[in-house]
């Protein structure tokens, strides 16, 4: 099971604060309409965390919202996006535990490759 990363909203040196911010909450957004209509409440957790800037949690929230569901590989690939501009997947990297990052990753992996 995992367990929300936490929020570690850090800059890249190449794109201001702003810009950063805008293009990382564009990419969770466009995920977040793909479950447009369901109810859940890990949409309450995201819609609360993309308010208050907690972008890395409002990446957990819809990486929850979205795991146990069938979805189009588009939700993934915005997620994906997402978690790198965050920096999640380094970060997942030094964690004793299955992050919301590692759990996207599997969702973007091929059919018939190893989850290990």
């Amino acid at each position: 099971m995992w367990k929300p990363d936490t929020p570690d909203d850090r800059l890249t040196a190449s794109a201001p604060r702003e810009e950063y911010q805008a293009e990382t909450e564009r990419h969770l957004t466009a995920a977040a309409t793909v479950l447009n209509g369901m109810s859940d409440a890990s949409l309450d957790d995201y819609r609360h965390h993309l308010a208050a800037a907690e972008l890395s949690a409002a990446f957990a929230a819809l990486v929850e919202a979205g795991h146990e569901r069938e979805l189009p590989m588009v939700f993934w690939k915005h997620l994906d996006a997402a978690a790198q501009r965050l920096g999640l997947y380094a970060a997942a990297l030094h964690e004793p535990r299955l992050t919301a990052a590692d759990v996207c990753r599997r969702h973007l992996a091929p059919s018939g490759a190893s989850h290990a």
